[in-house]
Formats: structure tokens, C-alpha cells, sequence
């Protein structure tokens, strides 16, 4: 009787905070890597240095759409995750390059932080 409490227990966390299940942080390599339609636009402030000027101006950088299969520590894939589509970055890198992933905001909603180099 208590193993099935727990057992339901478990369930019930699980579908209320998928993130147990995945680690906060893993490695990825990106398999497919294409220029997004989109661009990320952000406002600047830049002031010239000789007259002190401050203007205003639109920066409007590139997105790149990626799909990333996640790794073990060693660099082999981990068959038990699927391959994650549509992970939009402003960084771009070629298809085979390792990075390091995260899943914000106790969601499974994948984010690019950065290349892992292995030294």
C-alpha cells in the first residue's frame, strides 16, 4: 500500500515538475543548423567618445534555428532523449559543434549558453 502512494506520488511530480527528470545543464550537439527568417531586434546607447554625444540607435542581429541531440559527459548520445527541433539562438555554429544547453525556467524549453571545448 505505501509502495503504490509513492508510486503515485512520484507520478504526480513528475507531471507537475517535469524538470526532475532533466538536468538543469547537459551537452548537445547540433545537428541541423539553418539562418531563421526572424531577427532579434534590442535597443543601444552609444556615446562618442570625443564629444560626449549618447544616441539612440537599433541593433538587429541574425537568428539561427538549430536541432540538438544531448550527450553524455563523454560526448555519446543519449538515445533515451529525442532529438530537440526548432532551438532558436542568436549564436551560430556548424552542425556537428558540442554545446551546453539548459532547460529554463523549470520548463523543457531548451536554451544555447554556449560551445564546450574540450581541452
Amino acid at each position: 500500500m505505501i509502495d503504490e502512494l509513492i508510486k503515485n506520488i512520484m507520478k504526480q511530480v513528475k507531471a507537475e515538475y517535469p524538470q526532475v527528470e532533466v538536468p538543469g545543464a547537459m551537452r548537445a550537439e547540433i545537428l541541423s543548423a539553418e539562418k531563421s527568417d526572424m531577427n532579434y531586434k534590442r535597443t543601444i546607447f552609444l556615446t562618442d567618445r570625443q564629444g560626449g554625444e549618447k544616441r539612440e540607435y537599433e541593433l538587429e542581429e541574425e537568428c539561427y534555428v538549430y536541432s540538438l541531440k544531448i550527450l553524455d559527459n563523454e560526448g555519446n548520445s543519449l538515445n533515451r532523449y529525442p532529438v530537440i527541433p526548432n532551438v532558436v539562438s542568436r549564436m551560430e555554429f556548424e552542425v556537428g559543434s558540442h554545446v551546453i544547453v539548459v532547460f529554463t525556467g523549470g520548463e523543457l524549453a531548451v536554451s544555447i549558453v554556449g560551445e564546450r571545448y574540450d581541452i
